[in-house]
C-alpha cells in the first residue's frame, strides 16, 4: 500500500526556543535623560497658566469692564503671584528631595535660596532691606532711579555675591548631577535678575521721567517675565528630583549615574 503522509505539526526547535523574537516586554527601554514627555508637558501648563494670568492682566488694562485687581500681575498677593509661591514651595520640596535621596547637604542651600526668593515675593524683604541701605547710606537719586532703587539693587547685588560664593565653595568636588542641576539654575537666576531688577529699573526711569506708557509696558514684562522663568526653574527642579527618583529599568539616567560615578 502506498504509504499515507501525515501532517506534520511544526514544532518550535531548541534554537528557537533558545533564542525567541523580540518581544515588547524583552525590548530595551531607551534610557533617556531629560527632557521627557511628562515633564515637556508640566513645562507647557506651567507657562501656560502664565500666558493666561497675562491675557487677562492685559485684557482688564484695555477691555471696558474687566476690572478684577486680583488679576493685575503687579498686584501684591493677586493670584498670579499666589501661582508664583507655589512654584517656589515646588522648588523647595524638590530640592529638599534630592538632599534626602542623595544624602548630601549641597542641595539644601538651594532649597533655602528658593525659600528666600518666596518670603522676598510674599512680605518684599528686598524692599524693606533696600529701605534700610538707603537711609543708612543716605543715597541719592541718580538718573531717575530713586534712592529706593538704588538701595534694592545694592542689596540684591550684595546677596548675589554671598550665593555665589557659596556655590564656588560647593562646586570643589562636587558630583556632576548636582554641577548640572546648579549650572542650570545659575543661568536661570541670572535671567530671572536680569527681568526682575532690570526691567524693574527701566520701570522705575519711565515712570520718574513721567513716561506713564512705557512704564506700564515695562512693568508687565518685568512682571511676566518672573513668573516664566520661576515657571523654568519649578520645572528643571522637578526633573532634577526625577533623575534622581526614577531609574529607568534599574539604570539610572544620565545625570543620577554620573552622580554615583562622580
Amino acid at each position: 500500500m502506498p504509504e499515507q503522509r501525515r501532517h506534520r505539526t511544526p514544532f518550535p526547535t531548541a534554537t528557537s526556543i533558545a533564542a525567541p523574537g523580540p518581544t515588547r516586554a524583552a525590548m530595551p527601554r531607551l534610557a533617556l535623560s531629560r527632557p521627557t514627555d511628562r515633564f515637556v508637558l508640566l513645562l507647557g501648563a506651567l507657562v501656560l497658566a502664565d500666558l493666561v494670568f497675562l491675557a487677562i492682566h492685559v485684557a482688564q488694562e484695555t477691555v471696558p469692564g474687566v476690572d478684577d485687581i486680583m488679576f493685575n500681575l503687579s498686584e501684591d498677593r493677586s493670584h498670579a503671584e499666589f501661582f508664583n509661591y507655589i512654584k517656589y514651595v515646588w522648588l523647595g520640596a524638590a530640592m529638599l528631595g534630592c538632599t534626602w535621596l542623595t544624602r548630601s547637604l549641597r542641595y539644601l542651600p538651594w532649597a533655602v535660596l528658593f525659600g528666600y526668593f518666596l518670603l522676598d515675593d510674599a512680605f518684599g524683604v528686598h524692599e524693606k532691606m533696600g529701605t534700610a541701605l538707603t537711609d543708612g547710606l543716605g543715597l541719592p537719586d541718580v538718573l531717575g532711579l530713586r534712592g529706593q532703587d538704588l538701595g534694592e539693587l545694592l542689596f540684591v547685588a550684595l546677596a548675589g555675591l554671598v550665593v555665589v560664593g557659596g556655590l564656588v565653595l560647593a562646586w570643589r568636588g562636587a558630583p556632576a548631577h548636582w554641577r548640572a542641576v546648579s549650572r542650570e539654575f545659575a543661568i536661570l537666576i541670572v535671567a530671572l535678575g536680569v527681568v526682575g531688577v532690570g526691567f524693574d529699573l527701566v520701570h522705575a526711569m519711565a515712570d520718574g521721567l513721567g513716561l506713564t506708557g512705557s512704564a506700564a509696558v515695562f512693568g508687565t514684562l518685568e512682571d511676566f517675565g518672573e513668573m516664566v522663568v520661576v515657571s523654568l526653574m519649578a520645572w528643571r527642579g522637578f526633573e532634577a528630583l526625577e533623575d534622581l527618583r526614577r531609574p529607568v529599568n534599574g539604570v539610572a539616567s544620565l545625570p543620577a549615574r554620573a552622580l554615583v560615578d562622580a
